[in-house]
């Protein structure tokens, strides 16, 4: 059911969205900021909108590229960890499922690993609880790596780009093909593409398609804006809109269900491996699309400091890092989702709309026709109402010239001339 709401939503928003930003950014040769105070002053804060959301989303998506990396150090391990119940983290309501006790109620293994181990839980949002240095140190480790790969600029975050943006394809074409040889994989297939009416009956299964398209896609938040600054004025930025939208794989970051299927197959360890990795590839594209966003910004206000763009790029990993570090606390992943709500609910959708308004109607209507029609009204000489003739009233027959009153008038390839007058 997920899928049609997901695609109406890629056709009618995805594309168009994107191919506007790519255009903003092409245009205009800035990144958000600049671009929406250009066409529009009075919707300028859209841009500082932008990297807010920007700002939010980056440290949740490092906090959660922390996460991965444990999961990838904790796949070295045989058995997996979150395959069974007599670890210490381990609550008596763990029970593995066999599929002979379809009745039993409980927490499964990957579920208990991730609540007690990884992020050490606690029960309410009001207990903040102490920081977990372990996540702390891979916060620390994910945001250095990313550092190491923007801190030079564009041209080497592309050169990075070559293997992150590739690898993740490779390995969902290996799991692709590794998951329909199993058995009973066409009955998973089916129920995938089974339509659920009364799914699409609820707001929420809506809501989180539109959300998705906007994550997937990298709409609204702002870098598209920025990387299409980099490109020629002459690029294809329609056909570049329609390639990306429809070859996105869009995966998300799953901790609990993902782990358990592939601790199901023959070389549990090899796969959770090649997979964790794949989201380590995702997680550093995510954060350097975030970074050249956000440093591209500060130099677009004060371009004095585009020398300084290293220190700028470190400035806003340290920031990032330590508001992310409340993230990583026992009662972090309540934060998480704080952060997660108010960067991605309502207040993206609000940036979405302002930023058609801004573009479509005052950039599009205001400037390219009400504006200049004015402009062209005063330059037209005659009275007003002859102004309004030659700018409003196309005649197309010799009855209709006749009809105005007061004024000679003769067609001139279909366009009402005003006949000049004998001495």
């Amino acid at each position: 059911a997920f899928l049609i709401p997901y695609l109406l939503f890629l056709f009618t928003c995805g594309i168009p969205l994107m191919a506007m930003e790519l255009s903003l950014g092409q245009y205009f040769r800035k990144g958000p900021i600049k671009a929406f105070y250009n066409i529009c002053p009075l919707l300028g804060g859209t841009g500082y909108g932008m990297l807010t959301s920007l700002f939010l989303v980056g440290v949740c998506y490092v906090v959660i590229f922390a996460w991965v990396l444990f999961f990838l150090i904790a796949s070295f391990l045989n058995p997996l960890p979150w395959t069974t119940c007599d670890n210490s983290w381990n609550t008596p309501r763990c029970f593995v499922n066999n599929g002979t006790e379809s009745n039993r109620t409980g927490t499964s293994p990957s579920q208990e690993f991730f609540q007690n181990r990884v992020l050490q839980a606690t029960n309410h949002p009001s207990k903040f609880g102490m920081l977990n240095w372990e996540l702390s140190l891979l916060l620390l480790a994910a945001w250095t790596i990313i550092y190491l790969c923007v801190f030079k600029g564009i041209k080497w975050s592309g050169k990075v780009v070559y293997f992150t943006a590739t690898f993740p394809y490779l390995v969902l074409i290996v799991l692709f093909f590794r998951g329909v040889t199993l058995p009973g994989a066409g009955n998973g297939i089916s129920y995938y593409l089974r339509i659920d009416v009364d799914k699409l009956k609820e707001a929420r299964t809506w809501g989180n398609a539109g959300t998705q398209i906007f994550f997937s896609l990298g709409t609204v938040f702002g870098p598209l804006v920025t990387f299409a600054s980099y490109n020629k004025k002459s690029n294809n930025v329609l056909r570049d809109a329609t390639i990306i939208s429809l070859v996105n794989c869009g995966p998300g970051l799953v901790f609990t269900v993902y782990p358990a299927a592939l601790a199901t197959l023959p070389g549990s360890n090899f796969w959770s491996i090649i997979f964790f990795l794949m989201l380590v590839t995702l997680g550093i594209d995510s954060a350097m699309a975030a970074m050249e966003g956000l440093s591209t910004g500060v130099i677009d206000m004060w371009p004095k400091f585009r020398s300084y763009k290293a220190w700028i790029t470190l400035v806003w990993v340290a920031m990032m890092f330590f508001v992310g570090l409340t993230c990583v606390t026992e009662g972090g992943f309540y934060i998480l989702n704080l952060f997660n709500w108010y960067a991605v609910g309502l207040g993206l959708f609000l940036t979405a709309g302002f930023e058609i308004v801004a573009v479509s109607y005052f950039y599009g209507v205001l400037c390219a026709i009400i504006i200049p029609g004015i402009c062209l009204f005063f330059k037209t000489e005659g009275t007003i109402k002859e102004r309004f003739l030659k700018l409003a009233f196309v005649p197309k027959t010799q009855r209709e010239l006749e009809g105005c009153d007061g004024v000679e008038y003769a067609m001139d390839e279909g366009v009402a001339v005003k006949t000049p007058t004998p001495p």
